[in-house]
């Protein structure tokens, strides 16, 4: 407040405006959830063709692909229960999940190798985080956020359709 001789008058509120106010609310949520990922899901990380923990070679960051489906949910997988498939090491959360895995892994991969599905449709491979998923059907998308799961959701059957029809693309480009 400024005193202008006896009165006290509010001085104007100055804004910062440098996009707007949606693109700096995304900008924030965006680096809010940057900061808030443990430094091994944060993206930038990944570039084999199913999303993993380079270090370690580690499918889906230990996460289960078969408990998405058997308990309906993202859980990490044991060292005691791992498998290797296509040159990764799978966690199951137990040894009935790692049986099922064995004897059909196609149906429990997640789709475009477990990286954000709503980034696929756009053309694009950005790591997901394994707790930001969706079953639809018979598939599992994962995805980078929950505004990118919103947003593939509100696309629809187009988004995935144009998410499996870029994939093969974006695949070119990631490591083999």
């Amino acid at each position: 407040m400024a005193n202008y001789g006896e009165q006290m008058v509010p001085r104007p509120v100055q804004r910062l405006a440098f996009f707007g106010w949606p693109v700096n609310l995304c900008l924030l949520l965006v680096g809010a959830l940057l900061l808030g990922l443990p430094a091994a899901l944060r993206p930038g990380m990944a570039n084999e063709q199913i999303l993993s923990r380079p270090d370690q070679q580690l499918a889906l960051y230990g996460y289960d692909p078969v408990a998405y489906f058997a308990d309906y949910g993202a859980r990490l997988g044991l060292a005691e229960h791992e498998m290797v498939y296509r040159r990764l090491v799978f966690r199951f959360a137990n040894a009935g999940n790692m049986e099922a895995f064995e004897a059909d892994p196609l149906r429990y991969l997640p789709a475009y190798g477990g990286y954000c599905a709503h980034q696929a449709a756009s053309g694009f491979a950005a790591a997901a985080h394994p707790e930001v998923y969706l079953v639809l059907g018979q598939r599992l998308f994962l995805f980078s956020s929950p505004a990118a799961r919103y947003a593939f959701l509100l696309e629809g059957a187009p988004g995935i359709a144009e998410a499996d029809a870029r994939w093969p693309q974006v695949l070119e480009v990631l490591a083999p």
